[in-house]
């Protein structure tokens, strides 16, 4: 496989079948793709993806059309329809399976042998044969089969318990970012298992838990450091966080006590700064109100573009907030060409690595049910 300009893809004769659905195996499978991997993903006729039919707004899909998010995770894919009830069905699975260094799937613990491709029965055929299986909790211990969403692991994982105000609800953070995490954990755990078949011969069965990738993405350091106190960490946010400007939002996040005493400069209150107490971030949230009158003051009598000019300035991390609209017109983003235009008439995000020497695949036609 190679790209426009002739180059070679890095990961070109690299055979996938992809038997997973919702976003963690599809974006696993997707990097891969756009490395050059050639993937084939399957889907049961009478239980295709969901993510065929979802939109993030809930607009009505006209029949027979994609959303875009699967537009976007399938492009470059072929795609076949099977049905596992059928004995020659099965049969074409594992002939696929035979042909391939990587299979990846969701079903669950239990789900491949269910359905009469366990991972030794495929590897009796191909040796060299890996297999990431994907799942909330992972494939064994005693939480293996309960069901689980994104947003109960991400409760699980401590993450939203620190996040938020004192006294008020834990938040979570939306986007399904654990699966998207899991997904990147997934792509490196297959390589490394492909890598290894290839010095050794063996393929390998890699078991991608989404609760373990979230713990060690999404858990906050602090929260693992109430080890030591004996008790968690109170509940707290950053301060300064996401605040009024006169013509939108700016994130903030002043990590250094000296990022915080210039930042309390350049709002014009340098006693604050000075003013030992609140070097720890939690003595700011306890005043928060306080907090809130001396940085709105100034804040909101100035713009976005304001604010974030003398920030950097003052070298202090701050940044408009975007939204589906302005991040698109980020000047960073455009002039790196982040976002590209593909089959769909939509604009999506090219592959975040950028290689010297190699571009990758730009995005392709997603493939109808059972296309090929």
């Amino acid at each position: 496989m190679q790209t426009s300009t002739g180059q070679t893809l890095p990961l070109r004769g690299l055979r996938v079948v992809d038997l997973s659905t919702e976003i963690a195996g599809a974006y696993c499978t997707k990097m891969l793709c756009d490395a050059g991997a050639d993937v084939i993903k399957v889907e049961e006729v009478g239980a295709p993806d969901p993510l065929r039919r979802w939109t993030a707004s809930g607009a009505e899909l006209k029949p027979g059309e994609d959303g875009a998010l699967f537009q976007h995770l399938a492009a470059s894919k072929r795609s076949l329809a099977v049905d596992l009830e059928r004995d020659g069905d099965r049969v074409l699975l594992g002939t696929l399976a035979a042909g391939a260094d990587l299979l990846v799937e969701s079903f669950g613990p239990g789900g491949l042998d269910a359905r009469g491709l366990s991972f030794e029965e495929l590897s009796a055929r191909n040796p060299r044969l890996s297999i990431v299986s994907i799942s909330p909790w992972g494939l064994t211990g005693p939480w293996a089969k309960r069901p689980a969403t994104e947003f109960t692991l991400q409760a699980g994982t401590g993450a939203t318990d620190h996040r938020g105000l004192p006294g008020r609800r834990p938040v979570s953070a939306g986007g399904r970012i654990g699966e998207w995490i899991a997904a990147s954990f997934a792509a490196v755990g297959g390589l490394l298992a492909c890598l290894s078949a290839r010095r050794t011969g063996r393929g390998q069965h890699v078991d991608l838990s989404m609760f373990e990738a979230m713990v060690l993405s999404m858990t906050y350091y602090l929260d693992l450091g109430g080890q030591w106190r004996g008790v968690p960490l109170p509940r707290g946010i950053e301060v300064p966080s996401i605040e009024p400007a006169k013509d939108g939002w700016v994130g903030f996040c002043t990590i250094t006590g000296q990022q915080w005493k210039d930042f309390c400069l350049m709002i014009g209150h340098p006693e604050v700064g000075e003013d030992e107490r609140y070097l720890d971030g939690m003595e700011r949230t306890k005043d928060l109100a306080f907090m809130q009158e001396i940085i709105h003051g100034w804040t909101r009598e100035r713009t976005v573009a304001e604010i974030v000019e003398q920030a950097s300035l003052f070298r202090i991390p701050a940044v408009p907030v975007g939204n589906g609209k302005t991040v698109l017109e980020m000047e960073q983003f455009v002039e790196r060409g982040v976002f590209v235009s593909g089959p769909g008439g939509f604009l999506r995000p090219r592959p975040a690595c950028r290689l010297e020497r190699t571009s990758l695949r730009p995005p392709g036609q997603a493939p109808r049910l059972g296309e090929h």
